[in-house]
């Protein structure tokens, strides 16, 4: 077989490839138009489902609401959170996904959290890592708590005649540089 036998043959194939509308469409046009779509649909659909877990109250636990009363009443006090009554298999209710998550405090929490020059007192979250209410119930818990921990913290100082502004040495500022056509540039190369 010989090279002008090859190409007549290529040549061939190739033109009526080219004239079957459906391998056209499917070989350009579908993966050009569909992917994007698909991409950006999901993409979506996934911002839409963690803005409805975002809104919903979190049903979370309280274990050792009486160690720590000003963060319980805190937490009740919220309205991010649903607390439920306290159950012996909190932790098989997380793995369920009946309940978002849990907060344990230790014994003395808050006469430990008081006291001066004493070893830090400690809360346990519980949660379940890859489901996404018992991540964001975790977050808003830790937002809450760290909220309180820097209340703490000024009031102590405060209490030792030094200034709040103290605990912020530093400010850090952010500026991008970037133009903005760069900037979408990279996120639809992204996409």
């Amino acid at each position: 077989m010989n090279l002008k036998n090859i190409r007549v043959v290529y040549n061939k194939e190739r033109m009526d490839m080219l004239r079957d509308r459906r391998t056209v469409f499917n070989m350009l046009l579908f993966p050009l138009i569909m992917f994007p779509i698909i991409s950006i649909g999901f993409n979506r659909m996934e911002n839409m489902f963690r803005e409805k877990a975002k809104k919903e109250a979190a049903q979370i636990m309280v274990l050792g609401a009486a160690h720590a009363p000003e963060l319980d009443a805190r937490l009740r006090a919220s309205g991010k959170f649903e607390i439920l009554p306290l159950a012996a298999d909190f932790k098989q209710q997380i793995s369920d996904k009946t309940l978002r998550a849990a907060v344990e405090f230790s014994p003395g929490f808050e006469q430990a959290l008081h006291a001066s020059g004493g070893a830090a007192p400690t809360l346990t979250l519980y949660f379940y890592r890859t489901e996404l209410r018992s991540e964001l119930a975790v977050r808003g818990l830790e937002e809450l708590i760290g909220k309180y921990r820097t209340e703490i913290v000024q009031g102590r100082v405060v209490s030792q005649g030094m200034s709040a502004a103290s605990l912020t040495p530093v400010l850090t500022k952010e500026q991008n540089v970037a133009s903005a056509e760069k900037v979408s540039g990279v996120r639809m190369g992204a996409i």
